[in-house]
């Protein structure tokens, strides 16, 4: 594991701060996009599972597979991938459609 941090016994064991408390699911810990990743990611195979934060819209975050689609439709809008920058960096932004 990368990014490790001092924690005390009360806490989860996963020191890394990406684990939920209730049943181990990953959560994206506030703040982390913005100061910037604990660790650098792996090179991605296509057809790997990969998780994109989003930037506005209905959603938090977006379960994709490698290559991520450049543009998903939702009913309120589009959301459109953010790719520039390492892929740790990339999510998608989220356009209102004028209706």
């Amino acid at each position: 594991m990368c990014g490790t941090s001092p924690r005390n016994d009360t806490q989860n064991a996963d020191s890394s701060g990406l684990l939920g408390r209730r049943g181990g699911s990953p959560i994206a810990r506030q703040g982390a996009k913005r100061k910037g990743a604990a660790c650098k990611a792996e090179a991605m195979e296509p057809g790997e599972r990969m998780l994109l934060w989003c930037d506005g819209g209905p959603s938090m975050g977006r379960a994709v597979f490698y290559p991520p689609p450049f543009e998903i439709e939702v009913d309120e809008g589009i959301y459109v991938l953010v790719d520039d920058g390492p892929i740790e960096d990339w999510h998608d932004a989220f356009v209102s459609s004028s209706r």
